[in-house]
């Protein structure tokens, strides 16, 4: 869902910027680039962790904070208070830009005329991915909305995907996969036979060391009707 049919206008490097950047302004204890780059170091450390980020998807505020305050911490500063500030201005920011595109509920609209059923499967809190899903009204479009909160397990395992087949009564040959992500979305689906197209919006292509390999790549969620 998130990056997939739900684009954030304000990207993670920007909102961490300018979370960092009010609070070292408005108290001088530290400049923006240092708590910045400390953050930076930090998210990669927290979210390599295949536990640690299963858990900290299904509460991204508090593992934010917890990323932050370790970050705080490492350049000598320990306050409970620029830690929240830090994370709330970060959650403003990213979820305040989230937007449906007009191009994408077209394309979900099209290809449920054509009679295609559709499932939705998303990583994340039940409550805060279900708050998007009514905001958006996009239940409407799907025959099935499965999210990890709720099913007690996610992307990449292969029981959420095994469940979304059952759910929908189609078989895997015939079923595809579109995503953002070549872990959960791509590598995900392709260990339990489904056609996985990776949506590479920004057009980076594939990263040179991936060992993943999408059995199609589109730049837009509108080549899917290209490829029906």
């Amino acid at each position: 869902m998130d990056g997939t049919i739900l684009n954030y206008e304000v990207k993670p490097e920007e909102a961490w910027k300018e979370a960092c950047r009010i609070p070292a302004e408005r108290t001088g204890l530290f400049e923006t680039e240092r708590l910045l780059s400390s953050i930076d170091e930090i998210r990669e450390w927290y979210w390599s962790d295949p536990e640690r980020l299963r858990a900290g998807r299904l509460n991204l505020f508090e593992a934010r904070k917890t990323i932050v305050r370790i970050a705080l911490e490492k350049i000598g500063f320990t306050n409970e208070g620029i830690v929240d500030e830090v994370a709330t201005i970060y959650w403003h920011l990213r979820e305040g830009s989230i937007r449906f595109p007009q191009d994408t509920e077209e394309t979900l609209r099209e290809i449920g005329n054509k009679g295609i059923k559709l499932g939705l499967l998303t990583n994340g809190a039940a409550d805060m991915q279900m708050t998007k899903i009514r905001k958006f009204g996009l239940a409407k479009y799907f025959g099935v909305c499965l999210i990890e909160g709720e099913v007690g397990c996610g992307k990449p395992d292969p029981k959420i995907y095994e469940t979304a087949l059952g759910k929908l009564q189609v078989k895997t040959e015939k079923t595809w996969m579109v995503g953002d992500d070549l872990i959960a979305d791509i590598d995900g689906a392709q260990r339990v036979g489904i056609f996985s197209i990776w949506c590479d919006y920004d057009k980076n292509g594939l990263p040179g060391n991936s060992k993943i390999k999408p059995d199609s790549i589109i730049n837009s969620i509108s080549e899917i009707l290209s490829l029906l």
